[in-house]
Protein backbone atom coordinates (compact mmCIF):
# COMPACT_ATOMS: atom_id res chain seq x y z
CA UNK A 1 0.00 0.00 0.00
CA UNK A 2 1.15 3.52 -0.71
CA UNK A 3 1.31 5.93 2.20
CA UNK A 4 -2.06 5.51 3.98
CA UNK A 5 -4.58 8.33 4.05
CA UNK A 6 -5.76 7.38 7.53
CA UNK A 7 -3.96 5.63 10.38
CA UNK A 8 -5.75 4.42 13.51
CA UNK A 9 -3.67 2.99 16.36
CA UNK A 10 -5.48 1.37 19.29
CA UNK A 11 -3.55 0.69 22.47
CA UNK A 12 -5.45 -1.77 24.63
CA UNK A 13 -4.59 -2.79 28.21
CA UNK A 14 -5.94 -6.19 29.18
CA UNK A 15 -6.65 -5.06 32.76
CA UNK A 16 -8.69 -1.98 31.75
CA UNK A 17 -12.34 -2.13 30.79
CA UNK A 18 -11.84 0.18 27.80
CA UNK A 19 -8.91 0.66 25.42
CA UNK A 20 -6.28 2.91 26.91
CA UNK A 21 -5.83 5.15 23.94
CA UNK A 22 -6.59 5.65 20.27
CA UNK A 23 -4.35 7.75 18.04
CA UNK A 24 -5.41 8.80 14.55
CA UNK A 25 -5.08 11.46 11.90
CA UNK A 26 -8.83 11.17 11.18
CA UNK A 27 -11.47 13.49 12.54
CA UNK A 28 -13.15 11.88 15.56
CA UNK A 29 -16.60 12.01 13.96
CA UNK A 30 -15.45 9.59 11.23
CA UNK A 31 -14.03 6.98 13.61
CA UNK A 32 -17.30 5.05 14.12
CA UNK A 33 -17.76 4.71 10.37
CA UNK A 34 -14.15 3.67 9.78
CA UNK A 35 -14.13 1.08 12.56
CA UNK A 36 -17.52 -0.30 11.53
CA UNK A 37 -16.29 -0.65 7.95
CA UNK A 38 -13.16 -2.47 9.15
CA UNK A 39 -15.28 -4.82 11.31
CA UNK A 40 -17.63 -5.53 8.39
CA UNK A 41 -14.66 -6.49 6.23
CA UNK A 42 -13.54 -9.06 8.84
CA UNK A 43 -16.80 -11.03 8.67
CA UNK A 44 -16.57 -14.38 6.96
CA UNK A 45 -12.78 -14.62 7.07
CA UNK A 46 -12.95 -17.75 9.20
CA UNK A 47 -11.36 -18.65 12.50
CA UNK A 48 -7.73 -18.07 13.42
CA UNK A 49 -6.51 -21.05 15.44
CA UNK A 50 -3.17 -19.50 16.37
CA UNK A 51 -2.71 -18.91 20.10
CA UNK A 52 -2.93 -15.30 21.29
CA UNK A 53 0.22 -13.63 22.52
CA UNK A 54 0.09 -13.32 26.31
CA UNK A 55 0.69 -9.66 27.11
CA UNK A 56 -0.61 -6.99 29.47
CA UNK A 57 -1.16 -4.54 26.60
CA UNK A 58 -1.72 -4.83 22.85
CA UNK A 59 -1.41 -2.46 19.90
CA UNK A 60 -3.56 -2.65 16.77
CA UNK A 61 -2.73 -0.42 13.80
CA UNK A 62 -5.19 0.04 10.94
CA UNK A 63 -4.05 1.85 7.79
CA UNK A 64 -6.59 2.98 5.21
CA UNK A 65 -6.10 3.89 1.56
CA UNK A 66 -9.28 5.83 0.76
CA UNK A 67 -8.74 5.94 -3.00
CA UNK A 68 -8.62 2.13 -3.27
CA UNK A 69 -10.79 1.30 -0.20
CA UNK A 70 -7.99 -0.84 1.23
CA UNK A 71 -7.57 -1.55 4.93
CA UNK A 72 -4.27 -3.03 6.17
CA UNK A 73 -3.94 -4.17 9.75
CA UNK A 74 -0.99 -5.03 11.93
CA UNK A 75 -1.08 -6.04 15.59
CA UNK A 76 0.95 -7.74 18.27
CA UNK A 77 -1.94 -9.98 19.38
CA UNK A 78 -0.83 -13.09 17.50
CA UNK A 79 -4.45 -13.87 16.59
CA UNK A 80 -6.91 -12.19 14.22
CA UNK A 81 -9.85 -12.93 16.52
CA UNK A 82 -8.24 -11.03 19.40
CA UNK A 83 -7.38 -8.18 17.03
CA UNK A 84 -11.01 -7.99 15.88
CA UNK A 85 -12.19 -8.14 19.48
CA UNK A 86 -10.01 -5.18 20.42
CA UNK A 87 -11.29 -3.15 17.46
CA UNK A 88 -14.88 -4.13 18.34
CA UNK A 89 -14.31 -3.06 21.95
CA UNK A 90 -12.90 0.28 20.77
CA UNK A 91 -15.87 0.77 18.43
CA UNK A 92 -18.37 0.08 21.22
CA UNK A 93 -16.61 2.40 23.69
CA UNK A 94 -15.59 5.33 21.48
CA UNK A 95 -17.32 7.84 23.75
CA UNK A 96 -15.06 6.93 26.68
CA UNK A 97 -11.75 6.51 24.83
CA UNK A 98 -8.97 9.07 24.82
CA UNK A 99 -8.48 10.03 21.16
CA UNK A 100 -5.19 11.67 20.25
CA UNK A 101 -4.85 13.46 16.94
CA UNK A 102 -1.14 14.22 16.55
CA UNK A 103 -1.55 16.20 13.35
CA UNK A 104 -2.89 19.76 13.56
CA UNK A 105 -4.84 19.20 10.33
CA UNK A 106 -7.38 16.39 10.53
CA UNK A 107 -8.26 14.21 7.58
CA UNK A 108 -11.80 14.87 6.39
CA UNK A 109 -13.38 12.31 4.10
CA UNK A 110 -16.49 10.32 3.33
CA UNK A 111 -16.41 6.57 3.88
CA UNK A 112 -18.84 4.20 2.21
CA UNK A 113 -19.41 0.93 4.03
CA UNK A 114 -19.44 -2.04 1.63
Amino acid sequence: MKKPDVVITIMFAEKNAVPMELTTNATRRYLPELLECWLTLQQGKGPDDRPCNKKDAYTVRIEVDLTEDIFETTSDTGNKGLTAGIVQHAFQNLDSIIVNTPCPKHTVFQVTTP
